[in-house]
């Protein structure tokens, strides 16, 4: 669900950030029909379900976001949509506030859209943007908007970005999702432990 930040930009572990190193998991699919493809770009977790489904030829529930990568999988050829991918993350008062900060009402909420080449990282309470070149600098440690870069992408990722934004204070103000709410003792104990209560 996650990586790991090895002193990569300044701190161990997974707190509340989005660098690559910390959002990037590798994706192995091995499909029944035997179909070997590769795609090279990012996707997100929300392609998981709707490939699991067409590859099963199980119907894909309604309301469910996320394309299916099966057809690019069994093609066994580069997906080159280079759609963005958002990742999402609310920090506290600091980058190390424990517990870790799950709700946007304990935070900030941070919002990154991904392509192959470029990371756009969004403060959606701040309105703090980020743009960072991973062709030229994988590490994602020089911030170009300051530079004045303004590539063709960053529209895409901008509004990739704010749509998830905007999805997400909806479901916040409509009572939304608090999905441990309801969780049994056990369960919240296990959270407690982990550091995400």
């Amino acid at each position: 669900d996650h990586g790991e930040e090895f002193s990569d930009h300044g701190h161990l572990a997974h707190y509340p950030k989005l660098p690559r190193e910390l959002v990037d998991v590798p994706l192995v699919i091995d499909a029944p029909d035997g179909a070997a493809g590769r795609l090279d770009g990012p996707v997100g977790l929300d392609a998981v379900p709707p490939t699991l489904c067409d590859l099963l030829d199980v119907p894909v529930p309604d309301g469910w976001t996320g394309r299916s990568l099966a057809p690019a999988v069994r093609a066994g050829e580069t997906d080159g949509t280079d759609r963005p991918v958002v990742s999402v993350t609310v920090r506290g008062e600091s980058v190390t506030t424990q517990p870790i900060p799950r709700h946007p009402d304990e935070g900030d909420l941070l919002v990154a859209a991904r392509t192959g080449r470029w990371t756009y990282v969004e403060n959606a309470a701040t309105g703090e943007e980020r743009l960072y070149d991973r062709r030229e600098d994988p590490g994602e440690t020089e911030e170009r908007l300051a530079t004045g870069a303004r590539p063709a992408a960053l529209g895409r990722l901008r509004t990739a970005a704010r749509e998830r934004t905007a999805r997400i204070e909806r479901a916040v103000a409509g009572g939304g999702d608090r999905a441990d709410a309801d969780a049994g003792e056990g369960v919240a104990t296990r959270l407690r432990a982990l550091g995400y209560r």
